[in-house]
């Protein structure tokens, strides 16, 4: 391919004869290509437009409508991870780059370069996709390179960018992580076990819901129906473990769903158990104790931390 500026076309070549074979118009002053190798799309920088056309190379044709993204886009390029894959086009005016979401087109952040007056002219990413190397040009006749952290927001991003030395995740998030990158060193902290011979107990509440006690004391007709929300909720979800992990990771892939409907049909890391809190009150009051003897809580929470109402 080839960007014919003053016109806002782009020439497709052929290679063998060197013949133009297609001329599809784009945005004002196309400056740059990108390609998807997964998907053929072509990513096309309109200058002239604050715009990238998106072009599919097995038909040439335009697709969809152009993405806006900064003040004169001059350059693009395909970051692949793990994880994701994303486009990211250099704004020359505007000193920022802005991120496409290769999945669905939409521009997802704008990240600042914060060089003063230098202008952001070309953007490359390294092998693995975890990092995007952006030049500048100053004003003093100068260059600058930004690196740009590609890694997608969250532990799991972190640990498959290898940007952490090491993380601790709870479920469902650890069977993810194991789905994507089955090579990563694990260590098992045995919590289950030091739970136990804590508290003599195997039910763990790390997770409730909670509310202020004036609500409560207004809507107790509600607390019932809200309780049996979740319950039936949880039941579903362990009679459906396929559907359901098409819930829990709705951008997942086909890996990620065998992964999660695993975890939900064993329920052994899951712990996918919906209990009254007061069912729990020594489990919760361990909790509590717990978080005294290493000084993150300064006293016993309030009694009314744990419903009464739900007998």
């Amino acid at each position: 391919m080839a960007n014919q500026k003053t016109a806002g076309t782009v020439s497709v070549i052929d290679t063998a004869t060197g013949a133009v074979v297609k001329t599809i118009a784009v945005g004002s002053q196309p400056s740059a290509v990108a390609i998807n190798p997964a998907t053929g799309l072509a990513y096309v920088t309109n200058r002239g437009s604050g715009t990238v056309s998106v072009i599919d190379t097995a038909t040439n044709a335009v697709v969809g409508s152009a993405i806006r993204v900064g003040s004169s886009p001059q350059d693009a390029a395909v970051a692949q991870s793990a994880t994701i894959t994303r486009i990211y086009v250099v704004n020359n005016a505007s000193n920022n780059v802005s991120a496409i979401d290769a999945r669905n087109g939409n521009r997802v952040s704008t990240i600042s370069l914060g060089l003063g007056n230098s202008a952001p002219t070309s953007v490359a990413v390294s092998a693995d996709g975890t990092r995007a190397y952006v030049t500048h040009r100053t004003s003093t006749g100068g260059g600058r390179v930004s690196v740009i952290n590609t890694a997608t927001p969250g532990l799991v991003g972190y640990a498959m960018a290898d940007r952490a030395s090491a993380i601790q995740l709870w479920e469902p998030a650890y069977t993810t992580l194991i789905s994507k990158k089955p090579e990563i060193r694990t260590i098992d902290l045995k919590i289950a076990e030091s739970w136990k011979k804590f508290t003599g107990s195997s039910s763990i509440p790390y997770l409730g819901v909670a509310a202020h006690v004036a609500w409560t004391e207004k809507n107790k007709h509600l607390i019932p129906k809200l309780f049996a929300a979740y319950k039936e909720a949880a039941e579903w979800v362990a009679a459906n473990p396929e559907a359901a992990s098409k819930l829990i990771l709705p951008k997942g892939t086909p890996d990620d769903h065998k992964a999660i409907a695993g975890l939900i049909r064993h329920n052994d890391r899951l712990g996918m158990n919906v209990r009254w809190a007061s069912d729990l009150r020594k489990e919760i009051n361990s909790v509590y104790a717990a978080g005294k003897s290493i000084a993150f809580l300064p006293a016993d929470p309030s009694p009314t931390t744990i419903y009464e109402g739900g007998k």
